[in-house]
């Protein structure tokens, strides 16, 4: 899970993972070893990018990390999954194969929501 709007421009792929998936008690992993692993297991990897629509302005530059990993420019046979609000631009990049819209709860609609949920991991008291 990468934060896009934790992204800084000029940041590489290597150095979002770093910052944003490695704690810093972690030992013997640098950005070096993250680039080599994600070269090795490209096909399999899964980038989930979060609030595309809150890139911070110039990380969503051309020539910049995310742009190039959504038009495929770095680690082309990975499956990339985006969110973001509508009309964010994204499609500039990349052509959407699959777009999931989200409509808000309605107040009852959160209060059923919450009610089977609790239910259905057996703490039904804690729905209040």
């Amino acid at each position: 899970l990468i934060r896009l709007r934790e992204v800084q421009p000029g940041e590489s792929i290597p150095e979002m993972v770093w910052d944003q998936c490695v704690t810093k008690s972690a030992k013997g992993i640098s950005i070096s070893s993250i680039e080599i692993c994600l070269q090795d297991n490209e096909s399999k990897l899964v980038f989930l990018l979060d609030g595309y629509d809150e890139l911070v302005p110039g990380a969503g530059a051309s020539k910049q990390a995310v742009p190039e990993l959504l038009v495929k420019k770095w680690y082309p046979n990975c499956t990339v999954i985006v969110t973001s609000r509508p009309y964010s631009g994204i499609e500039e990049y990349m052509t959407v194969d699959c777009g999931v819209k989200v409509d808000g709860f309605s107040p009852a609609s959160v209060d059923r929501f919450v009610t089977r949920y609790f239910e259905t991991i057996r703490k039904p008291g804690l729905a209040e």
